[in-house]
């Protein structure tokens, strides 16, 4: 019976589409918030796990508002219901960005505590300090921008990188509902999962995970339109065909991706160079950008040429042949003792010639 009531409970709960196509979207909705917890920029290390379940809830709340069994009535754009849903959307995304940021909303045992010591003023008190505390970093945040360059702030970063993906985790459930195209409704989350990947350090893990799931998504949509057109037209059809269709898919995706995965990146070098030479001044532009918003924030670019600077670490390292363990490259001597160290037939060795360090060390060659 209890088996019995949990297939009646999953066929009753059943949202649009499907669960299988909720699925691929709230994990094409999580892989944002993934991405720049892997990137580890400044110390999103932190906060990065209560930045991830943002593009799910933005999803799941996006299901709800456009019907979660069946598709709600369509409106105009400026009608008063669009506008009141849109509101609703934004209003509880700024809840929820907020208490990423800042967990100014109290949790069970806070409750517990006010309730237990009747202090529901000193709970109020907090939940505001702890809100206000975010827009007094924000507006600080604000005037070191307009100054030409903001202070370091971990929280403003988090933020935004938390407005970013529940706009882009709702867009994510608007185009699979609207449009029923899965590559479509992927490419929010394609071009972040991109975007991150390129100025970061993370490798390819994220974008293979991010076409799988476009992928997928896109297989199980296309299979739903062409169900209701067969249901529409009265055709008989078997519904394994969609196997069929899935183990084709999946085999030539498998193959592409593992092969996305293992080979090495090739490129032509004059084509490279020149599509660099091209979008120079443009990531030039975006690095100034980032530079004023989030001056410490270590971001790399995969847009630069990669040329090497010069000094005494390169020069060896390119010049050092086949005997690169052999090159001597410089001799150094402490101020420490020699009767510290003990080493065996250490004192058969003739002390280097070298230059002693006192209070510091050798920071550049």
């Amino acid at each position: 019976r209890f088996f019995r009531f949990c297939r009646w409970l999953i066929a009753y709960l059943r949202p649009a589409l499907g669960w299988w196509v909720l699925l691929c979207c709230v994990m094409l909705a999580w892989w944002p918030g993934e991405t720049a917890h892997q990137n580890e920029w400044l110390d999103i290390g932190r906060r990065g796990p209560t930045v991830e379940p943002l593009g799910p809830l933005s999803v799941l709340l996006v299901w709800l508002i456009l019907g979660w069994r069946r598709n709600s009535t369509r409106v105009g754009w400026r009608s008063p219901r669009a506008v009141a849903l849109w509101l609703l959307f934004l209003a509880v995304g700024a809840i929820s960005v907020s208490q990423a940021v800042t967990g100014w909303l109290p949790g069970p045992w806070r409750l517990f505590q006010a309730m237990w010591n009747e202090n529901w003023a000193g709970l109020f008190n907090q939940m505001q300090l702890d809100l206000s505390s975010l827009f007094v970093r924000l507006s600080r945040w604000q005037q070191g921008v307009w100054a030409g360059g903001a202070i370091q702030d971990d929280a403003i970063f988090v933020f935004f990188t938390g407005i970013m993906v529940w706009l882009v985790g709702g867009l994510v459930a608007w185009l699979a509902r609207r449009y029923e195209r899965g590559f479509l409704a992927a490419l929010p989350a394609l071009w972040l999962v991109g975007v991150a990947s390129m100025y970061g350090t993370v490798g390819r893990t994220p974008i293979i995970m991010t076409l799988i799931l476009a992928t997928a998504l896109h297989l199980l949509l296309d299979q739903h339109a062409r169900t209701l057109r067969w249901q529409r037209t009265g055709l008989d059809y078997n519904p394994a065909i969609f196997v069929d269709q899935a183990i084709y898919v999946l085999a030539a995706s498998a193959l592409i991706f593992s092969l996305a995965g293992l080979m090495p990146n090739l490129m032509v070098r004059p084509v490279a160079d020149r599509y660099y030479r091209l979008y120079a001044p443009i990531n030039t532009q975006v690095e100034a950008l980032g530079e004023r918003l989030f001056p410490d924030l270590k971001a790399t670019s995969r847009f630069r040429t990669g040329a090497l600077a010069t000094g005494l670490p390169n020069n060896f390292l390119l010049s050092g042949g086949p005997e690169l363990s052999l090159t001597e490259v410089m001799r150094v001597r402490t101020d420490e003792p020699i009767i510290d160290y003990d080493p065996i037939d250490f004192y058969e060795i003739p002390a280097p010639p070298g230059h002693y360090i006192r209070g510091g060390i050798l920071s550049s060659y």
